[in-house]
């Protein structure tokens, strides 16, 4: 029996640490990683898809199936994450003021300078659900496929609302799809407050238009898309939501300028077109009747109220200016301070930053514009851009969701509805995480 010196032994046998095996592995759980990824992004939709149809999300069942959803959606992505070997998140201008304002929330429960505290702790989770989904999505939609994805599912999901709610209007029966009784009169579409149908719509009615001016698309494709533009659009003056009325024309305005700095002066004047000719059609003596009131809206009994409600909360303001009364608490402090009689309960002031004062004070009020004051600034370079990216088209169609959100939050609660409440900080952190993509 022969020796051989180590040194003659064959240059193929492989090293320790550097073996295919452990490469073959590491390819395996980068891209099971990465279809875990796909998958937690696909849920991320469906879930706010379903809070959407869920009436909102406002009762008690559809918040709990909601926050219990993102809980586990965030375990999965946590678990997508470890697979792929980089546990790390980006990190964006808005997370500052999130993060603030929860550690606010937190602090008025913690510290009792709240005057009512299940009231604020559950708007701390409530926040803190919000913030899971804001992070998943940042993390999950940055690139272009993502991106492209993410506009094609909300178009589709919007036009099909719409629909929805063209034909559950035309074929009322007093009850939400035609089997479930609720006491407001003014439900549309899967919301029964009209007002939060307007306040969806108005953040996904410009994602076709935005697609069909950013793309090279196919004439067909085209029609299609501004199809369901003015079905989407359409469908905000139908709800007879006055706010968002008011909010979808400053909207409309700002599209305008977009699609002419794209070198699309035509298709302002076909959306228009096609716009007024679908609410001729469609349009009754109640849209009407209902855009008269515009014309002098301190007669309306219902804006009246909302003017009081808001200098109430001036005086409530007043008794507690730094902190505020607590989140979640207007309801229940709100009626000491009411300067007329009224019989009913209000859950909400009708007007997100009158709350936000009254909740929060003069901090909550600071942080939020700390945060308006960075989506604005990384929103509006997305207007100024030509074609180009997807990322920059999404930038660009969740900046006008999200103006049109903050015009109308002056007059309704849009902002207390989870539903509606979710999707506009993914999107307002979207905006932002796609600065670079808008510039």
């Amino acid at each position: 029996m022969t020796t051989q010196p180590l040194s003659t032994l064959p240059s193929t046998l492989p090293r320790i640490g550097s073996a295919p095996p452990f490469q073959a592995v590491k390819t395996l759980r980068e891209t099971m990683g990465g279809r875990v990824e796909a998958i937690v992004f696909w849920v991320l939709c469906g879930l706010q898809l379903f809070g959407i149809l869920a009436f909102g999300a406002v009762e008690g069942w559809a918040w709990f199936a909601f926050q219990i959803s993102t809980a586990v959606l965030g375990l999965l992505w946590s678990v997508g994450k470890l697979l792929q070997g980089r546990f790390s998140i980006r990190a964006i201008a808005v997370y500052w003021p999130m993060s603030l304002f929860g550690a606010l929330i937190l602090a008025q429960a913690a510290l009792g300078i709240t005057a009512y505290r299940y009231a604020t702790l559950t708007d701390f989770f409530r926040y803190a659900t919000y913030a899971i989904l804001v992070v998943i999505a940042v993390e999950t939609i940055h690139t272009e496929k993502r991106c492209r994805n993410f506009l094609g599912f909300w178009t589709v999901a919007g036009l099909a609302i719409a629909i929805f709610a063209i034909v559950q209007s035309l074929a009322a029966n007093g009850m939400m799809y035609w089997m479930i009784r609720q006491p407001s009169a003014r439900m549309y579409g899967p919301y029964v407050n009209h007002n939060h149908y307007a306040g969806l719509m108005e953040m996904l009615a410009c994602f076709p238009i935005v697609m069909s001016a950013s793309w090279r698309l196919s004439r067909s494709i085209r029609i299609l898309l501004v199809f369901a533009w003015v079905l989407m659009s359409g469908t905000v003056f139908l709800s007879l939501s006055r706010g968002g009325m008011a909010a979808f024309t400053v909207q409309l305005l700002v599209l305008g300028a977009f699609l002419l700095r794209n070198k699309t002066r035509l298709l302002p004047l076909v959306l228009a077109a096609g716009l007024l000719g679908f609410l001729w059609w469609m349009g009754s003596a109640s849209l009407t009747d209902r855009v008269n009131t515009l014309h002098a809206p301190f007669t309306d009994d219902a804006i009246r109220f909302r003017v009081a409600v808001a200098k109430d909360s001036l005086r409530m303001l007043a008794d507690r200016p730094v902190a505020g009364w607590g989140a979640g608490a207007f309801s229940l402090t709100y009626p000491q301070y009411r300067s007329f009689y009224s019989k009913l309960y209000l859950q909400s002031a009708d007007n997100d930053y009158a709350q936000l004062l009254v909740e929060t004070g003069g901090l909550g009020v600071a942080l939020a514009g700390w945060f308006i004051w960075i989506v604005c600034r990384s929103g509006l370079p997305a207007l100024m851009r030509r074609r180009g990216s997807t990322r920059g088209a999404l930038a660009c169609a969740a900046f006008v969701g999200v103006l049109g959100i903050l015009i109308h939050s002056s007059s309704d609660s849009n902002l207390h509805l989870p539903a509606n409440a979710s999707l506009f900080y993914v999107l307002a952190s979207l905006v932002v995480a796609l600065r670079s993509a808008a510039q």
